[in-house]
């Protein structure tokens, strides 16, 4: 066991910082404790020669949980040292630390302050002007700026992403948000430093790139090449990554593997001994990990990597494992939080699994002469060890991702990356020749992304699932290590272990699948954080999916310069997720409640990817394009479209039912520019409460309801077009009295909603109201004893 130390403390470090991150956090008692074991432990070896195993876990232990502990320490301290009024208006002064990113209307970058503190800063440019001379700005440039210092966000919604923990993972705890660009002066600049010289190769390499690929291969290219994720084009990676190859549209650590590979091949045929040719490209990989923006996986292969080459350079005994560990702790030791991020965590299972199981077969033997058979086994082993971290941050697994996983990832590490390399360096010699090559990679690209479009479109292959308990985790990791153990021989008789181990993992499996997506008690209504705009998620006892609008942000032409390599979509990127996040592969009911945009905006993108077994809407013609488009992919979908019928109440199922109140199956073509009046307005009996949505009706639709229904009181009301004044007058509040008033509106919104005198209604009939700008999203979980309400944000630090 003595022989992998490494790997042993590796292993107690992890343990080390989860163990404190999440419970006693004291660096000093932890570093007296370090030394205390130290020179126990050194003592009894020395003088017993044992226990060095138990002190090396304990150390580990010790270590792991000091670094994370000093780490929350620091932030505390980051904290209280930049400390300033929430949005306060300064000047900062500092360096730029990170090569500027631009993306349309928009610069970002870190800028390290004179005390050292690190501010994540967003520039937004308002003319053309601007955007040229932000192109400007390089790294390593000292510059002062009037920005408005913001906390970052928190996640505003379930299962939301939390830019604050992101941030902090990068210790940086302030974001500085500015529209002046004209108040940032350059004090000095360093032209001639190494990252600098780094940032401009790069730079002339993107060119390079762009001049011999058409869109959209170019940012594939740079991708794949430099790092460059955000120049990939959006619809291949969503395809991508539905099945389950994302990762070769980036630089992974198979990657800084075969160039390894490559390099020293070249180098050993130009005649230099094994030992120089390992030295040469030992000394070039820090100058690839910067060039490449220094990726977790890349910086995970470039340290295994180097041990590697050390060790033909020394002539000395080589193990992947443990050079592992070390990479593994010089990541950890350096930043802890990298722990907790996706891609660490499957960087480090795969390349340990691989390790581990693969390195024990022999591929040469007559029985395993296939290589098809190596190939399938190894993609084999890297699903399953991938496959719990998939599920954790994603939520989402493809059926078929180990056989796309079989015939992309050799393609493109064995063909396409190389070829890739070859075109861009033999473009400076000859750009004809260059081209030529490139014109071969458009070639097997397109092929490519034409098969993976076509396998993405087929059905059923995505599945949505819903995050597991800590116990299943447990199990599959104890099967997994059972696996492990016993294929590495750890037993006597390790073969019967191995059986054993495979029944195990195939009964953790088989639990996954029957109790995945448990039923839930009760039912659950979300009213997410759409900005300004509706969504509501209804997920009932028995499984039922009611979603009521999908919230939306207008879309305006754009000025080209002004353009974003990813928009922000809200359907996409609020909806969609969520969904996915809460296992939803199908939803029951969709409810239109009328056209704007900021109802109905974002249902398009759920359309795409999610099947909609019913959907109710007004009587009214689709006006905007984005509704008929909207309608159209319904219909090609083959949903079911649905006029409601006033009073009619309808069972969903026991306990739960529902009645739609408005508006009147009369069809007003003479009012097809404001619709807020056609909204669909509903009651929803949920056991023993009873809940109103309302749309965007204004005055004269509360009206008619009031004189067409006698409404009872409502426990909880969804407030009517986001609190606007023209809404929710007091003859409807007085009707209703709800004891719960849920406002569902964006932040700094340029309509002043929710209106004073709407929040001054609902105050005067005491109901408790919740806003999705203030808290997030809003969450009540009700069942036959009440209902219970949990916004998303308890305490708006913002």
């Amino acid at each position: 066991m003595l022989r992998r130390p490494f790997v042993w403390l590796a292993c107690s470090f992890i343990i080390g910082v989860i163990g404190a991150y999440w419970s006693y956090q004291d660096w000093m008692s932890y570093m007296i404790l370090f030394f205390i074991v130290a020179i126990v432990g050194g003592v009894v070896y020395y003088h017993q020669a044992r226990g060095l195993l138990l002190t090396i876990v304990c150390l580990g232990f010790l270590l792991g949980a000091m670094r994370i502990s000093f780490a929350e320490w620091d932030a505390e301290a980051e904290m209280r040292a930049t400390a300033v009024e929430d949005k306060r208006l300064v000047q900062m002064t500092g360096e730029i630390i990170t090569d500027p990113v631009i993306d349309g209307d928009q610069i970002s970058f870190i800028l390290r302050l004179q005390k050292s503190q690190r501010i994540q800063v967003r520039i937004y440019l308002k003319t053309e002007s601007e955007w040229k001379q932000a192109h400007q700005l390089r790294r390593k440039m000292m510059i002062s700026l009037d920005a408005q210092l913001q906390q970052p966000s928190l996640a505003r919604n379930p299962y939301g992403f939390d830019y604050r923990a992101y941030l902090k993972q990068k210790n940086i705890y302030w974001v500085g948000y500015s529209d002046q660009f004209e108040s940032l002066d350059i004090i000095a600049s360093q032209p001639t430093h190494i990252q600098r010289q780094l940032d401009e190769l790069r730079r002339g390499l993107a060119t390079q790139i762009k001049s011999l690929f058409p869109t959209p291969y170019e940012g594939f290219i740079q991708g794949i090449l430099l790092g460059y994720r955000n120049q990939v084009d959006p619809e291949l990676i969503e395809i991508y990554q539905n099945l389950g190859i994302i990762h070769v549209l980036a630089i992974s650590g198979l990657h800084v593997g075969v160039l390894i590979g490559i390099l020293y091949f070249i180098l050993k045929k130009l005649g230099l001994a094994r030992e120089h040719a390992a030295w040469l490209v030992m000394i070039s990989l820090p100058i690839y990990v910067i060039l490449t923006g220094a990726g977790i996986p890349v910086i995970r292969a470039a340290i295994m990597g180097g041990f590697v080459l050390l060790s033909v350079a020394l002539n000395r005994w080589k193990d992947p494992l443990s050079f592992l560990a070390i990479a593994l702790l010089c990541q950890l030791i350096w930043n802890p939080y990298q722990l907790f991020q996706a891609g660490f965590q499957l960087s480090y299972a795969i390349t340990t699994s691989l390790i581990l199981v693969v390195n024990r077969v022999d591929f040469q033997e007559k029985k395993i002469k296939n290589r098809l058979y190596q190939a399938v086994f190894v993609t084999i082993v890297a699903q399953v060890s991938s496959f719990p971290f998939l599920l954790y941050h994603f939520n989402q697994f493809s059926m078929v991702a180990w056989a796309c996983n079989l015939l992309f990832v050799p393609i493109f590490s064995g063909i396409i990356f190389p070829l890739a390399w070859l075109s861009v360096c033999m473009s400076f010699i000859s750009f004809d020749l260059g081209g030529f090559i490139a014109k071969v990679l458009i070639f097997l690209l397109s092929l490519f992304d034409q098969l993976a479009t076509w396998v993405d479109g087929m059905p059923g292959l995505q599945y949505a699932w819903a995050t597991p308990s800590l116990a299943w985790f447990s199990l599959y990791a104890f099967a997994i290590l059972y696996i492990g153990l016993a294929w590495n021989q750890y037993f006597y008789d390790w073969k019967k272990h191995v059986l054993r181990a495979m029944i195990c993992f195939v009964l953790v499996m088989g639990s996954f699948i029957a109790f995945s997506n448990p039923k839930q008690i009760g039912t659950k209504v979300t009213f997410l954080d759409v900005g300004q705009g509706d969504c509501t998620v209804i997920e009932t006892q028995d499984g039922k999916v009611i979603l009521v609008d999908g919230g939306g942000k207008p879309f305006y032409a754009q000025a080209k310069w002004k353009q974003r390599n990813h928009p922000f979509e809200v359907g996409h990127d609020v909806v969609f997720p969520f969904l996915k996040a809460s296992g939803i592969n199908k939803i029951d009911y969709l409810i239109m409640t009328h056209g704007d945009y900021d109802h109905i905006g974002g249902l398009q993108a759920i359309a795409e990817r999610i099947p909609i077994t019913t959907v109710i809407r007004n009587n009214q013609l689709p006006i905007h394009s984005s509704e008929q488009k909207l309608m159209a992919t319904l219909r090609d979908q083959g949903s079911s479209i649905k006029v409601p019928q006033l009073g009619l109440k309808e069972v969903i199922e026991p306990g739960i039912e529902w009645e739609f109140l408005h508006p009147s199956m009369k069809r007003d073509d003479h009012n097809q520019i404001r619709t807020n009046n056609q909204s669909i307005v509903f009651m929803m009996n949920l056991y023993s409460s009873k809940l109103l949505m309302t749309g965007d009706i204004e005055v004269d639709a509360e009206k008619e309801i009031n004189a067409r229904w006698q409404l009872p009181r409502v426990d909880v009301l969804k407030v009517a077009h986001h609190g606007s004044a023209t809404s929710t007058q007091n003859d409807w509040v007085n009707r209703l009295r709800p004891q719960h008033a849920i406002i569902s509106v964006g932040q700094h919104n340029r309509y002043q909603h929710p209106s004073p005198e709407v929040l001054t209604r609902l105050t005067s009939v005491n109901a408790n109201i919740w806003r999705t700008d203030e808290q997030g999203a809003i969450v009540i979980h009700f069942d036959e004893t009440g209902y219970n309400i949990q916004p998303n944000i308890v305490k708006s630090t913002e």
